[in-house]
């Protein structure tokens, strides 16, 4: 069964009673409409993604900062003699450790060792 075409039909089934230039004219807005709103999108893709470079150099610069104080730190403490020097005043320090927050458990060293077949 084969369907004659029919050259009554202007503008196709969805704008079946519009001429043909309305039909092309709307499909021309539309399309104007989508590539605007995929460039909008675009630009703000490339603005976030110098927003992160932007906060990335800033997070590389403050890393390089603390790591050239440390150095500096380092360098100014010297650990040999500061050991000696607390040798010869006779202090005993004590290693500091955080107190474990309540409600939890401590956990030894056996038990975070792995499991014997």
């Amino acid at each position: 069964m084969a369907v004659a075409p029919s050259s009554s039909v202007k503008g196709g089934p969805v704008f079946s009673g519009w001429p043909t230039w309305w039909t092309l004219a709307a499909l021309i807005v539309y399309v104007t409409l989508l590539a605007m709103a995929l460039f909008v999108m675009r630009q703000q893709r490339l603005e976030l993604m110098n927003q992160i470079t932007t906060l990335h150099s800033h997070i590389q610069d403050h890393r390089q900062g603390m790591w050239d104080m440390q150095t500096r730190i380092a360098q100014q403490t010297q650990p040999l003699n500061l050991q000696r020097a607390i040798r010869e005043a006779h202090l005993e320090l004590e290693t500091a450790t955080p107190a474990a927050p309540p409600n939890l458990p401590l956990l030894t060293a056996a038990q975070h060792a792995a499991p014997t077949p």
